[in-house]
C-alpha cells in the first residue's frame, strides 16, 4: 500500500485534510494505519476543522488539554446530543462512524452552565433568538429598540448592532451563516417600514471578534401579504419567503419565494403550484411541497446549475415584483425529487415544512433533512382553556449526500419516520441529532423530545420561560424571561 511507504507525519498530515468518516475508514485497512488515527495529535486536527465550520466552539487551545477518548466523546455528542439527553457515551471509536443508541433516556437534563443578558426588552411572539454555532454567540432582536444585535454569550458582551436602512423600520425576520472558518457571519435582515407597506433587504458581513460589520447589499421589497417571514442564507445566495396576508405564522410553508445572489446582483423568483417550504445547501435549493395531482408531500433537490438561465439583475427592481419572470420548477431542469410517504391510510396530508437541513459533523457532502409533516386525520388534543395543546404530526428524516465528480450526482433516502401528537407551542427548531423542546402550554414545563421516544424533563427558569433556539449540534438553548435572554448548556 502506497501510504506505508510515506512518513508518520506525512500520513498524519494527509488525514487531517480529510473528513472524520474518511479516517476511520482509512484505520480499518490494518493495525499500524489503525494506531495512527487513535492519536490525539490528529483528533486535534478534526476537532479543529469542526471549528472552522462553525460546528463546535472550542478553540485549539481549549481542546490541547483534553484527552483523545474525550475529543471522540466531543464528536458522538455532535451526532447525538448532549450527554444527558441520551445517556452515557462510550467513546469507541470504530462505532462512531455509524452510531446508533439504543439506551433508555436519562431521568432528567442535566446543566453545565449559563449565560444571562439582563434588560434585553420584554419578550413577545415575535422575539426571535438565534444561536451561532454551540451558542458562544447569539443574535437576536432586542424589542426596546426593536434592533437585531449580537452578544458574546460567554463574556456577556456586546459586539455588534444592525444599522437599520429605513427611518422608524423594524427587523421582521434575519437569518445567519457562519463563514470564514468560524470567525465571521454573513446575515441576511428583512426590515419592515413603520406606515407604508415597503420594507427592504440587507446583507451584513461581521467579524465576531472585532465587531466590523461591512454592508454588502440592500434591495427594496413591498410586503406582500405579511411580508417577508423567512430569510435564508447559503453562500452567496439568499432565500427569502413570502405567506399570503391571512396569516402570521412564520413557520408555516410561503406562497411566494425569490432567490438573490448577493455577490453577483442577480435574483429570480420560483413559479408556485402550491405552498412550499425551501431551504438551501451548497449550490442546491432543497424544497419541500405538495405533489398537485396527489396532494402528497414531495421532497426535491435542485442544483443551482439548473438555475444558471432564469437569473435576472436586481439593479431597480423590487424582490417581490410580481411582473417577475418565474421559473417553473415542474419542468424543464434536472430535479431529485422523492415523495413521503404517508404512513398510515387513515391520516390526510395537512401541511409540511423544514424543520432543518444540516451538514454531517463527519461526512463532508451529507446532509440530514428533517421535514414536519402535519397530519388531520385526528383531531387536537385540547386543554379545558380551549387552547390547542397537540397535533397529530410525522416527523421524517433524510439521508442527502452530494456526489463529487466523476459520480456528479444526488444521493436522497428516508431514514426515518415517526407518528406522534406533537404539542404546538414547540421550540420550532430542531438540532442535528433530532432532538426538540416541547412545551406543556398549561404548566410551562419544557422536555426534550427525540420522535419515538419519551420526554426528558427540563429544570428551567420557574417564571415561565419561552424557548427560542437550539444549536444544530451542542444542544444549547436559548430562552427568555422576561426581559433576559439566558443560553443554557447541558452536559
Amino acid at each position: 500500500m502506497i501510504f506505508q511507504a510515506l512518513a508518520e507525519d506525512n500520513i498524519r498530515s494527509i488525514l487531517a485534510l480529510c473528513d472524520i468518516y474518511t479516517v476511520l475508514s482509512f484505520g480499518r485497512t490494518n493495525k499500524h494505519l489503525r494506531l495512527l488515527t487513535l492519536e490525539k495529535l490528529l483528533w486535534l486536527d478534526l476537532v479543529e476543522n469542526l471549528r472552522r465550520k462553525g460546528i463546535v466552539d472550542q478553540s485549539r487551545s481549549e481542546t490541547q488539554s483534553q484527552s483523545q477518548e474525550a475529543l471522540v466523546a466531543l464528536v458522538k455528542r455532535l451526532l447525538t446530543g448532549p450527554t444527558s439527553w441520551t445517556g452515557p457515551i462510550k467513546p469507541k471509536l470504530f462505532s462512531l462512524a455509524r452510531f446508533r443508541s439504543a439506551r433508555q433516556p436519562p431521568s432528567h437534563a442535566e446543566i453545565s452552565k449559563q449565560s444571562i443578558l439582563h434588560g434585553m426588552g420584554p419578550a413577545d411572539r415575535r422575539y426571535r433568538v438565534r444561536l451561532l454555532g454551540g451558542g458562544k454567540y447569539t443574535l437576536f432582536e432586542n424589542t426596546t429598540t426593536w434592533n437585531l444585535q449580537c452578544w458574546n454569550m460567554q463574556q456577556s458582551t456586546l459586539v455588534w448592532s444592525y444599522e437599520k436602512s429605513l427611518p422608524g423600520s423594524w427587523v421582521r425576520v434575519f437569518g445567519a451563516e457562519i463563514v470564514d472558518g468560524g470567525d465571521a457571519v454573513n446575515i441576511v435582515v428583512s426590515e419592515a417600514g413603520p406606515a407604508q407597506r415597503s420594507g427592504m433587504v440587507q446583507i451584513v458581513h461581521l467579524e465576531l471578534r472585532t465587531g466590523i460589520s461591512t454592508r454588502h447589499l440592500v434591495g427594496p421589497h413591498r410586503l406582500v401579504g405579511n411580508g417577508v417571514m423567512n430569510a435564508k442564507i447559503c453562500g452567496n445566495i439568499v432565500c427569502l419567503d413570502w405567506v399570503p396576508l391571512e396569516s402570521d405564522e412564520p413557520c408555516r410553508p410561503s406562497n411566494y419565494c425569490t432567490l438573490v445572489d448577493w455577490k453577483n446582483g442577480l435574483h429570480l423568483r420560483l413559479a408556485l403550484i402550491s405552498p412550499i417550504d425551501v431551504d438551501l445547501i451548497p449550490n442546491h435549493v432543497v424544497i419541500v411541497k405538495s405533489d398537485k395531482l396527489s396532494d402528497t408531500p414531495e421532497i426535491s433537490v435542485i442544483n443551482m446549475g439548473a438555475l444558471s438561465g432564469y437569473w435576472r439583475h436586481t439593479t431597480g427592481r423590487d424582490y417581490s415584483d410580481p411582473e417577475l419572470d418565474s421559473v417553473d420548477i415542474t419542468s424543464g431542469m434536472e430535479v431529485m425529487r422523492k415523495s413521503i410517504p404517508m404512513a398510515t391510510g387513515e391520516c390526510r396530508y395537512g401541511g409540511t415544512r423544514i424543520l432543518g437541513i444540516f451538514e454531517s459533523p463527519i461526512e463532508d457532502g451529507t446532509y440530514r433533512v428533517w421535514v414536519q409533516v402535519h397530519l388531520s386525520a385526528s383531531a387536537d388534543t385540547v386543554d379545558p382553556s380551549g387552547l390547542t395543546v397537540s397535533a397529530r404530526q410525522m416527523i421524517c428524516s433524510y439521508s442527502l449526500s452530494l456526489l463529487n465528480p466523476p459520480q456528479d450526482g444526488i444521493i436522497l433516502r428516508q431514514r426515518s419516520a415517526h407518528i406522534g401528537d406533537f404539542p404546538r407551542d414547540s421550540c420550532p427548531t430542531i438540532s442535528y441529532s433530532g432532538h426538540r423542546i416541547q412545551l406543556d402550554r398549561r404548566l410551562h414545563a419544557h422536555g426534550i423530545y427525540y420522535p419515538g421516544s419519551q420526554t426528558i424533563p427540563l429544570n428551567l427558569h420557574p417564571s415561565k420561560p419561552y424557548a427560542r433556539d437550539m444549536s444544530t449540534y451542542t444542544g444549547a438553548l436559548a430562552y427568555s424571561v422576561g426581559e433576559s435572554v439566558i443560553v443554557t448548556y447541558f452536559k
